[in-house]
């Protein structure tokens, strides 16, 4: 965990100081600096980044701005890290939610960083581990209907169709790509 990240040069640094004591660690880029939300596209692409990891905390304290219950004053940069690691077909880790006993608060978090495209979320305490990982899992609802789309898809596949429909929902390149992540996920959590 590589903190307050603002150039590729950094990650590259780190990485080849550990090659040079026989190490080969994963790196999670932590962009927590007004300066690693503008170079997140680099930073994600860096050949030595494995995450990036968005810090709201930090970044606000980086520009001055207030913590609110709602977030507004770090959405951009929540989503600008996010697009970043996408983009560079890195994982996404966000923020840690500070209020270790605002459980319910927690899971709407999560589930909101999940909508916004993340991989995983920071837990600032053991107990926030199982709420996390819950929002990160798709439900059984989820599941059934990405591995209806896969099967639709074979199907249309064999008849030469790449728009097929199922359940009365057209479905494209785009929403096969969202099934194929929700199995994935699934397959991870053993679900």
């Amino acid at each position: 965990m590589l903190p307050k990240v603002e150039t590729a040069a950094r990650v590259e640094e780190v990485k080849s100081l550990c090659a040079e004591r026989g190490l080969d660690p994963a790196v999670f880029a932590l962009i927590e600096t007004a300066g690693g939300v503008l170079s997140a596209d680099s930073i994600a692409t860096a050949d030595a980044t494995d995450a990036l990891v968005f810090g709201a905390e930090d970044l606000a304290a980086d520009v001055g701005a207030t913590r609110t219950d709602e977030g507004t004053e770090v959405l951009y940069a929540r989503e600008h890290v996010v697009l970043a690691a996408g983009a560079a077909d890195v994982d996404a880790i966000d923020t840690v939610y500070t209020d270790f006993s605002d459980a319910a608060g927690l899971r709407e978090d999560a589930k909101f960083a999940r909508t916004l495209g993340y991989d995983g979320k920071l837990a600032i305490h053991p107990s926030q581990v199982t709420t996390i990982n819950e929002a990160f899992t798709p439900d059984q609802d989820e599941i059934e209907w990405a591995e209806a789309v896969l099967a639709a898809r074979e199907e249309a596949g064999r008849e030469g169709r790449a728009v097929f429909q199922v359940d009365g929902e057209m479905i494209d390149a785009p929403l096969v790509a969202q099934a194929e992540r929700i199995v994935e996920r699934a397959a991870a959590a053993d679900r």
